[in-house]
C-alpha cells in the first residue's frame, strides 16, 4: 500500500490501515470457535481504486486478511472455517466493479448487492 494510492484520500488510507491491522486477527479469533466468518461491507465501493488488482480497496482488503485468517485457522488449529464476504454498495459504476471482482472469488461466498 503506497501513498501514492491515498492521495486526496487520506480516510480511506486509515480505514485500509484498521482492517489490515485487526481483520486478520479478529477472524482469526472468531475461527476458534465458529464454523463460519461473515464480514459485511455496506459502502464497499471502489469509488477512486489506484490499483489494478484492487488491493487499495475495502474489499479487496477485507477478502486477502480473511484468507489469510482462514489459512492460518487451518495451519495452526487445524480448524475449517468458511468465509463469506457481503458487500453493498449504491454507485451503479462503483457496483460493477465490485460485482465484477467478487464473481472472480472461487474460495469464499463473495455475493454483492446495489443498495
Amino acid at each position: 500500500m503506497t501513498d501514492d494510492f491515498y492521495e486526496g484520500r487520506e480516510q480511506s488510507k486509515v480505514k485500509h490501515l484498521i482492517l489490515k491491522q485487526y481483520l486478520q486477527r479478529f477472524a482469526q479469533i472468531i475461527g476458534q470457535n465458529w464454523r463460519s466468518i461473515t464480514y459485511v461491507d455496506c459502502f464497499a465501493g471502489p469509488r477512486q481504486a489506484k490499483s489494478q488488482d484492487l488491493q487499495d480497496t475495502s474489499f479487496g482488503i477485507a477478502v486477502s486478511e480473511l484468507r489469510a485468517a482462514r489459512d492460518s485457522l487451518l495451519r495452526n488449529f487445524s480448524k475449517s472455517v468458511k468465509i463469506r464476504g457481503f458487500f453493498l454498495e449504491e454507485d451503479r459504476d462503483a457496483f460493477k466493479t465490485l460485482d465484477a471482482y467478487a464473481q472472480q472469488q472461487t474460495d469464499m461466498e463473495t455475493p454483492s448487492l446495489p443498495s
